[in-house]
């Protein structure tokens, strides 16, 4: 019997609870927060909120009980963790993310770490950017979508699935 159900809570927590009771998702799909507050001050990381940074409307001011500024290590910690225990209830995970510089070293030691579950890679191109917040800075109008699997992960086909074949739009 299938069921739809929209869970709000900790994630880790509320994936505990779905391993415990061996539930299984066909994909999770995720965007994580990005570790926006997290930047970079005399060559070291530091948190916008214990520095300078105080503008209540800004973006990555918008979650309730989080400030999206975790050190490196706890931030990678944070997310293997999610993508371990997602991974243990479904055979596919799709995590969205954007390389900033709060999770870029973070965000490369995943893909190293889960190197053997990685069986695809989307790079979502959203056609316009924000403009960059410093001089100097890249704008990035893409975003990627690292495709995790259970499943024979080392060959880039999604048994079952029907997506077209040959290019352009």
């Amino acid at each position: 019997m299938r069921t739809e159900k929209l869970i709000n809570g900790d994630c880790l927590i509320e994936l505990d609870k779905l391993i415990a009771d061996r539930i299984k998702a066909d994909a999770v799909i995720t965007s994580p927060p990005y570790n926006m507050c997290l930047k970079v001050q005399n060559n070291k990381y530091v948190s916008r909120w214990k520095s300078s940074f105080s503008n209540e409307n800004h973006l990555s001011n918008k979650y309730k009980n989080y400030n999206d500024d975790l050190s490196m290590d706890d931030y990678f910690n944070f997310q293997r963790q999610f993508i371990e225990k997602s991974l243990k209830i479904s055979d596919y995970v799709f995590y969205n993310i954007q390389m900033i510089t709060g999770n870029k070293i973070a965000l490369c030691k995943l893909i190293n770490e889960f190197s053997e579950n990685l069986k695809d890679v989307i790079i979502w191109d959203k056609e316009y950017s924000e403009p960059s917040i410093n001089k100097g800075v890249l704008n990035s109008q893409f975003e990627f979508i690292f495709c995790f699997s259970n499943i024979r992960p080392k060959c880039r086909t999604f048994d079952n699935a029907q997506f077209p074949r040959g290019g352009g739009k």
